[in-house]
């Protein structure tokens, strides 16, 4: 997928053109985005929505704060920020608050941890090695 967000489409290789709102995400960049949102003042509960384009519609994804969590993954141990994704049920997923993600307390928010339930079981992830920070590392205990 292309995104041109100046002209508010997206273009398959294949050559299908869909029109798109502005801001308009795929569903990795939604993740990747919404690290970037300012949550220190966050309180539990608190949700923020995002442009989504999944197959061939946008759709308005949201991610709650969940709170705070210190997790202890090989990588070492690190204070974080908890997401839950508000998913769209489908085929793959079985409700709408299926994921969560762990993502470090501070200026990085590197993504340490994954964990999202699907229809045929689950699926797992964490950070085991890391180099090349841009930010001092201040969430590693």
């Amino acid at each position: 997928m292309i995104f041109d967000h100046k002209n508010h489409v997206l273009k398959y290789t294949s050559g299908e053109i869909y029109k798109i709102r502005n801001f308009t995400q795929d569903i990795l960049s939604s993740i990747y985005l919404a690290r970037t949102f300012d949550l220190q003042k966050a309180k539990a509960g608190d949700s923020f929505m995002i442009n989504t384009f999944i197959d061939d519609s946008t759709y308005l994804v949201g991610f709650r704060f969940i709170g705070r969590e210190t997790v202890k993954i090989k990588a070492g141990s690190f204070r974080c920020i908890i997401l839950k994704p508000i998913l769209i049920v489908d085929r793959v997923f079985k409700s709408e608050e299926e994921m969560t993600l762990w993502v470090t307390d501070d200026a990085n928010k590197i993504p340490v941890k994954a964990y999202s339930g699907i229809k045929i079981g689950a699926v797992k992830a964490e950070l085991f090695n890391y180099s090349g920070i841009r930010n001092p590392l201040k969430s590693k205990i």
